[in-house]
């Protein structure tokens, strides 16, 4: 093989797409430009070997790699995608407090209007149509990770009475600064915090519980089963939902095509599906897992939606692959009246 490669040429071009251009939708195809100055021979065998293209035959050194990262600081493993973002915001923007970023991906800095992308594109265009499709005057909504308070705005401005939750301290001063005279923002500094603060709320006190990219977070990247708190929110959200008429809604990124790496030419993508049953890199825990997760609090799944892209933004670099693969999933749960505990008891309302 060292033969052959003497005669010919190779560039660095691997990249961890989501920090290509420092945005989520800066090279959807993982490729970035070329890095440095062509290599062969020994040199280009080092690269594909650093790069994992060439492995030891039996492949344990590259099955090493696959595990977690221990570590913002460990370059020796892959890890999921919520540790290599991590790791950028860490080690390249230096980044102290990383709801930035975040943030600064769906909206302008001062969280008055959404940046052009898909957020605003396919996440805002399908939300703006379900809240214009249902009269929500004098309904009680908790945007749970509100944010800024964006979407408690759009439910407020249909007259529901919304109550927004979040831990991050910096975004409730925002979204209280934008939207305060709208509804009611209230900050929780982590999960013992958010579950007190939500026990003090009345039974069945909310016709809708909305949350917006907040499961990858809740559930992390594999989600085999509960955790304690987890489990504690889940069971107050069931509490707090009205009995019979209660949604507990989500919008997160679909499973299998929010990552899956997108080429070919632009208004005519296709996918490569690098993972699905042993998820190593995902972002969400799948429909399946998702739903097992959610019946094991008595929620059942009632509603189930691919939000599309909106028809004006067609010209747009990404509209070809938001038309054609589903970036996000669009989920109602109701509470069931009658579920299994853990314990195998039978809970009643």
């Amino acid at each position: 093989m060292l033969a052959a490669l003497q005669m010919a040429q190779g560039y660095d071009r691997t990249r961890f797409a989501f920090a290509e251009g420092k945005s989520l939708w800066g090279d959807p195809s993982g490729l970035g430009e070329r890095q440095g100055e062509a290599t062969q021979g020994e040199r280009l065998m080092q690269l594909l070997q650093r790069r994992w293209i060439v492995c030891e035959p039996d492949g344990t050194d590259y099955r090493d790699f696959l595990a977690a990262k221990t570590n913002p600081l460990d370059r020796k493993h892959l890890g999921n995608f919520h540790d290599r973002v991590g790791e950028y915001l860490t080690l390249e923007l230096r980044l102290r407090d990383k709801w930035t970023w975040w943030h600064d991906q769906k909206f302008q800095p001062d969280g008055t209007a959404m940046q052009p992308g898909p957020y605003r594109a396919v996440q805002d265009h399908f939300m703006r149509s379900v809240v214009q499709s249902r009269n929500l005057r004098g309904m009680r909504i908790l945007d749970f990770g509100c944010g800024n308070g964006h979407y408690a705005r759009l439910f407020a401005d249909q007259g529901a009475k919304v109550v927004g939750v979040d831990t991050a301290e910096a975004l409730i001063d925002l979204a209280r600064h934008n939207h305060g005279n709208l509804a009611e923002f209230r900050f929780a500094p982590g999960d013992a915090a958010v579950v007190d603060l939500l026990s003090k709320y009345k039974n069945c006190e909310f016709d809708i519980i909305f949350l917006s990219d907040v499961l990858l977070l809740m559930l992390g990247a594999k989600a085999e089963g509960l955790t304690e708190a987890i489990g504690a929110l889940l069971d107050q959200f069931r509490r707090l939902l009205r009995p019979g008429r209660g949604e507990l809604q989500m919008m997160e990124p679909n499973a299998t095509f929010f990552l899956a790496g997108r080429y070919g030419g632009k208004d005519l993508p296709y996918a490569i599906i690098p993972e699905y049953r042993e998820p190593v890199f995902n972002v969400v825990p799948t429909l399946d897992r998702v739903v097992a997760l959610m019946a094991e609090r008595g929620f059942g799944l009632v509603g189930y939606q691919h939000p599309q892209l909106d028809p004006d933004e067609g010209d747009a670099d990404f509209a070809g692959w938001a038309h054609a693969f589903p970036l996000w999933d669009f989920m109602t749960f109701t509470p069931v009246a009658e579920f299994l505990s853990p314990s195998g008891a039978v809970n009643r309302d």
